[in-house]
């Protein structure tokens, strides 16, 4: 049968948002009801841990609604636990916790971090590369228009996500630092919303292309994208879930790589799909999708971005524990995903 949904709280993090992706018994379905009360001994469970920018979870958008879930782990009792995190960090801690297995699309930044301090998981995939759709928005007012006109301005970015080192090579691309500018630490959009209304910021850079849709519709401009600098984010797994359950994470990559395949040549079709599940227009999604490149797979750019960012951090005094580039490579897994590449 088709896996069902259901909605509740988790404890791991606070009020995190859990969607459970459920094959077998004794599950709730969207509507609430009963799909039965009885649970085998033998089920076995994959704690996926993901971020609320639905879009990026386009493969596992289509895995589900399509049932290629259902058709990788048709010989098995599996139950998926989607648990939604505000942020790479908190990922960490929850894989240190060990209520963690699976993560799709956290940021590089996070990743070095957590290996920096011995957060024992492998990297699995490159998940996106974000570039043309996310970027540097700006009111008309501001008078900013170009990049060069951020010099003495105040920005929001997040800092110690993977647009933090996007902005800074953004600026030094304009022959601009970072004591060229203020830096302003911007978790969310609605805090974008908040600081710009008061005057706390000039320019943001934003991770979501739906708020930059939003915001150009109220009057701003977009200043410069990210092709140049993009937004990297991965895959990646507990090396003890790996090592206990290599079928589990072999079946679930397989109904990922059958999603995106199937994006690939039902593009429009998918991009329906991916709106009435993540609640987004479809015009949202398809300027999302094309405008980055949201695919499952593993090139010299994704393992080089690894190496940049450790440098980028290590610089920057954000990690102080020095890495070789080996150390790095040793967290890298893609036996699976190689698989499948052409």
């Amino acid at each position: 049968m088709k896996m069902n949904i259901k909605r509740i709280l988790s404890g791991i993090i606070g009020t995190a948002l859990v969607l459970g992706m459920l094959v077998g018994c004794g599950q709730v379905n969207a509507k609430g009801n009963n799909v039965s009360e009885e649970t085998s001994e033998s089920q076995r469970v994959i704690r996926l841990g993901n971020f609320a920018f639905s879009i990026w979870n386009a493969q596992i958008i289509v895995a589900y609604q399509n049932g290629y879930f259902d058709e990788v782990f048709a010989d098995d009792n599996v139950s998926i636990e989607v648990i939604d995190f505000a942020n790479g960090p908190a990922a960490n801690e929850a894989f240190v916790a060990g209520d963690l297995d699976i993560i799709n699309g956290i940021g590089d930044q996070p990743i070095v971090v957590g290996i920096s301090n011995d957060v024992d998981t492998k990297i699995l995939a490159g998940a996106a590369k974000q570039g043309e759709n996310i970027g540097v928005i700006a009111s008309k007012e501001s008078g900013i228009t170009a990049v060069e006109d951020l010099k003495g301005k105040k920005i929001g970015v997040y800092i110690g996500t993977y647009v933090h080192k996007s902005i800074i090579g953004i600026l030094n691309d304009a022959g601009l630092s970072e004591d060229d500018v203020e830096l302003v630490n911007i978790t969310s959009t609605s805090d974008a919303t908040a600081a710009f209304d008061s005057g706390d910021i000039d320019a943001y850079l934003s991770m979501s292309g739906d708020y930059i849709h939003q915001k150009l519709d109220e009057g701003y401009v977009v200043v410069t994208d990210c092709a140049n600098h993009p937004a990297f984010s991965y895959i990646v797994a507990s090396s003890a879930f790996i090592s206990e359950n290599q079928d589990l994470v072999e079946e679930f990559i397989a109904a990922l790589v059958k999603a995106q395949e199937w994006i690939d040549d039902n593009p429009e079709e998918a991009y329906k799909v991916i709106a009435e599940f993540s609640g987004n227009d479809v015009d949202v999604v398809k300027n999302t999708i094309e405008g980055a490149d949201i695919k499952l797979s593993w090139d010299d750019d994704y393992e080089n971005n690894l190496f940049e960012t450790y440098d980028f951090l290590y610089s920057h005094e954000m990690i102080s524990k020095e890495l070789t580039n080996e150390e790095i490579l040793e967290r890298i897994d893609t036996s699976i995903i190689d698989k499948y590449s052409n």
